[in-house]
């Protein structure tokens, strides 16, 4: 079997994207090969992601393999030819061995695994939920995903919740605790069964790891080619609720990395989301509220937080009635507090003063988008809704700190 070593190792080095160091198990540390008609499947989970790749090969195709080692193996043969080759032998005593040409390198791949052991996840393609995506939806998806928790206790909230809100008009949500990012995504042509609305639990909860691997990935998504989002269940849906049971949930995206089609495929967190509509303050015209340029607020907080080792930096809003921010930082080692001013749209009758983490309010300048910024609360203790005039598709509730 013949087959491009640009491609091959590309395939390799995406399939081994799902590869944990952690692991212990020899066949989740492999990339499984198997020849499917024309093509050749390459193939890597843990268990709760799958990524598979396609590539085309010519000859004789050997029989399946599982590497053990699908990085090294990439650098291999990225170190020889143009052209890799992959044999299958039967030796004198009966035992498969498989060997590898690459230019000038030649050898026998002795260490591989059985594929009879490669666990599979296998989706329920019939009735299921099939959306097509571009750029924007994806980057979208990826800047809620910044307030994604890390506690293991709520794992509910360790992933971005996708649900349906309205038509074909979708919400994606994501929550620490603390802070709340929501984004508003389009999926007109969106159909099936797998994604339904907040209300009846219907939404799916994608787990931050394979978050993770899709902004790895996502520069090197082909939008020029279709790019879908599936969700479905490897058995049929439950009679009585029309709907596969969440516990069995699967979501992906299939999608083509330059010339290679990528299949990735992720358990969905069997949790349920927390009703999130609660947290997410009223905004009234009698409410303190400023509108500053996004840029110029990262700036600020980036000066005047500079000095601070403090692992959760406060950083202490003023809101002046004549048309200013202020921003104040204590810097306990040195016992200074520091403050730097800038131009603002201030809505208050009488300085108002507010608290946030420095490090979360200038997370929310590099997500949002738009010139502008506008932060509404209704007293210092109540959270903030933070979002931009220009960019209404992208909302951000931030808890105040006491200060």
């Amino acid at each position: 079997m013949l087959i491009d070593t640009p491609k091959l190792a590309r395939a390799l080095d995406i399939a081994a994207r799902t590869i944990g160091r952690s692991s212990i198990i020899p066949i989740l540390r492999s990339a499984s090969l198997f020849p499917r008609g024309e093509s050749l499947e390459i193939l890597a989970t843990d268990l709760d992601v799958e990524i598979s790749a396609r590539i085309p090969f010519q000859g004789i195709p050997p029989e399946d393999l599982a590497l053990g080692d699908p990085r090294a193996f990439a650098r291999l043969i990225r170190a020889g030819g143009t052209c890799t080759s992959i044999d299958s032998v039967t030796s004198e005593d009966g035992k498969n061995r498989h060997e590898i040409s690459c230019g000038s390198i030649r050898g026998e791949i002795s260490n591989t695994l059985s594929t009879e052991d490669t666990p599979r996840m296998i989706v329920q393609r019939e009735g299921m939920f099939t959306a097509s995506i571009n750029r924007e939806i994806l980057d979208m998806i990826l800047r809620v995903a910044g307030a994604v928790s890390t506690e293991e206790m709520r794992y509910y909230l360790n992933g971005v919740y996708l649900h349906q809100a309205d038509d074909w008009t979708y919400k994606a949500v994501a929550t620490d605790g603390h802070r709340l990012f929501m984004g508003t995504i389009k999926l007109p042509d969106a159909q099936g069964i797998g994604i339904g609305k907040h209300n009846n639990a219907g939404g799916v909860i994608i787990p931050r790891k394979f978050i993770e691997i899709l902004k790895k990935e996502q520069k090197a998504i082909d939008f020029d080619q279709p790019v879908r989002l599936f969700s479905g269940a490897p058995t049929k849906p439950n009679k009585d609720t029309d709907l596969a049971p969440r516990s069995v949930l699967q979501f992906g995206i299939e999608y083509m990395n330059g010339d290679i089609p990528v299949t990735m495929t992720t358990k969905t967190i069997d949790g349920t989301f927390p009703d999130y509509t609660r947290v997410i303050p009223t905004t009234a015209e009698d409410q303190p509220q400023i509108r500053v340029d996004r840029k110029e607020l990262a700036r600020a907080i980036d000066a005047i937080t500079a000095g601070v080792k403090e692992k959760t930096r406060a950083v202490k809003l003023t809101f002046d009635p004549k048309g200013k921010l202020e921003l104040s930082c204590k810097w306990i080692d040195l016992g200074f507090e520091g403050k730097i001013r800038i131009d603002a749209k201030t809505r208050v009758k009488q300085p108002f003063e507010i608290g946030y983490n420095a490090r979360y309010l200038r997370n929310v300048c590099d997500v949002a988008q738009g010139d502008e910024l506008s932060i509404t609360t209704a007293d210092a203790g109540s959270p903030g809704a933070i979002a931009s005039p220009d960019a209404t598709d992208f909302f951000t509730v931030l808890m105040p700190m006491r200060i």
